[in-house]
């Protein structure tokens, strides 16, 4: 096992000791048996955890919703030229890939043309 798991098991084994003087202690105070007073710590337990997941949630999910929101404004405020430019350096792209095939193809068999659109 490798150093993490250790430090976990560790840690785990820490909280196990806690919770149960916790459950030792509630059930003397209150005066029920140990399984109750366990089952009472781990209802208290289920309900933080709820409390924390969801307050970690609404954050997640309005950042994500703010920045899909950026970027749909970015997209339409994008000048026409731009995109123009960006239309025409993807093409001048594909025009040289597309002229790199045929030039191989074309060396690849003598004496035969590809007919190059103009």
């Amino acid at each position: 096992m490798d150093e993490y798991t250790n430090d976990y098991l560790e840690a785990a084994a820490e909280e196990a000791e806690r919770f149960r003087e916790a459950a030792m202690i509630l059930s003397e105070r209150v005066g029920v048996s140990a399984e109750e007073a366990i089952y009472r710590i781990q209802e208290a337990l289920q309900v933080i955890r709820d409390v924390i997941t969801s307050i970690a949630d609404t954050p997640t999910n309005a950042v994500e919703e703010f920045i899909t929101q950026v970027e749909e404004a970015v997209a339409q405020a994008e000048p026409k030229h731009s995109r123009r430019k960006q239309r025409r350096e993807r093409a001048s792209l594909i025009e040289r890939r597309y002229m790199v095939q045929i030039r191989h193809y074309e060396r690849a068999r003598p004496f035969r043309r590809v007919y190059k659109p103009p």
